[in-house]
């Protein structure tokens, strides 16, 4: 073992948990190429801080996968770590099992999770509080998130399942066949909810099936609140709002049997400039939910009911194929592009990361032209 702060190379599981449980702040953790079983949780014993973080990365994506045959993977209960490269198998028999590659909860402020994929958890990425500490201030960017079949489990089905912490930025990343098949059959695939604030949800890429007519029970693309939050588990206790303050803006959502966007009991929310192609549309619902909607193009309904309230402005509901060359495919050129709008607060660039003009069109991708 390297000195404090120091440089491992790891070329085993044993390594890799023995690393992670020794790791101190500035501590580099590189994976060799090869495979890696945990087939217990793993623990962080130590954080890192803002200048020094503790990096746990693999040089190139997909030299090094993580082959998880426990409930847990790793359980980063300290600050300031980061996950990079790496890619997290779940290879549980039972569905039961395989619950989360990253649990990330109590005092880890400044999780960062970038670059990795994961496949065949019930929620791979699971953030909570833990004796009234939360894990604020992460980030999850450029992953990819997919489960191979319908997760055969009555428990939660989300890739991403955040309870309580706040700003939170989710961006960047692609999720495909988040469902289940047990239970309720309501699966998402990311939510916000627990009583947290400031969350940032952009420029994400959501297939809830991979195919139009695929797809096992309700499939949800984004939701702020989901099914709700028992109180025990509430930032405040009380959870009478889920989550407030929060930004969803300049996703594509596509192929949902269910809403792409689902807001419940959250308060203060902007949804702006998305395009939602095959689902149902954007749904807010139970007091006491309040959200600005704005500059978005989907084929479903704008919907508010349960006494939410709602402003809306220079949204475009209908059919697109009248808009884009082949929406289905999501190729999302414009056959027509629509008069410009007023980009609004928050929302100042586009899906690729380019500068909005204060005149834009609706829609993730203003331009009409792919940057993938």
């Amino acid at each position: 073992m390297p000195p404090q702060g120091g440089r491992y190379l790891v070329r085993t599981g044993d390594d890799l948990a023995a690393a992670i449980r020794a790791a101190t702040a500035g501590t580099e953790i590189v994976l060799a190429p090869g495979i890696y079983r945990l087939t217990r949780k793993v623990e962080t014993a130590a954080g890192g801080n803002g200048d020094r973080p503790i990096r746990v990365h693999a040089p190139t994506f997909g030299d090094a996968i993580i082959e998880v045959a426990a409930e847990e993977g790793i359980r980063v209960a300290r600050p300031h770590w980061i996950f990079e490269n790496l890619a997290f198998k779940g290879v549980c028999s039972d569905d039961n099992t395989c619950e989360h590659a990253l649990h990330v909860v109590g005092v880890a402020q400044g999780v960062r999770v970038s670059n990795n994929s994961f496949s065949d958890f019930n929620a791979a990425i699971k953030i909570n509080g833990e004796d009234g500490a939360w894990p604020d201030g992460g980030t999850i960017e450029r992953n990819t998130f997919r489960n191979h079949r319908p997760r055969q489990t009555t428990r939660s089905v989300a890739a991403i399942d955040l309870v309580g912490a706040s700003r939170w930025v989710v961006v960047d990343n692609l999720f495909t066949d988040i469902s289940k098949d047990l239970g309720s059959r309501i699966s998402y695939a990311m939510f916000m909810k627990g009583g947290g604030t400031g969350g940032r949800i952009e420029r994400n890429v959501i297939l809830c099936a991979s195919a139009r007519t695929g797809g096992h029970g309700q499939r949800i693309g984004i939701s702020l609140g989901g099914g709700g939050t028992e109180s025990g588990h509430c930032r405040d206790g009380r959870c009478t709002t889920e989550h407030s303050e929060a930004i969803v803006a300049n996703n594509v959502v596509a192929h949902c049997n269910d809403f792409g966007i689902d807001v419940h009991k959250a308060t203060r929310i902007t949804v702006g400039f998305n395009t939602l192609v095959n689902t149902e549309g954007i749904d807010l619902r139970g007091h006491p939910t309040s959200a600005e909607v704005y500059g978005n193009i989907l084929d479903g309904r704008l919907r508010a009911r349960d006494d939410a309230w709602l402003t809306v402005r220079d949204n475009i509901v209908g059919k697109l194929d009248r808009l884009f060359d082949a929406p289905e495919k999501l190729n999302l050129r414009w056959r027509a592009k629509p008069e410009h709008v007023a980009r609004g607060e928050g929302v100042a660039a586009d899906f690729c990361a380019r500068p909005r003009d204060a005149a834009t069109p609706q829609g993730a991708i203003p331009s009409g032209e792919p940057c993938l």
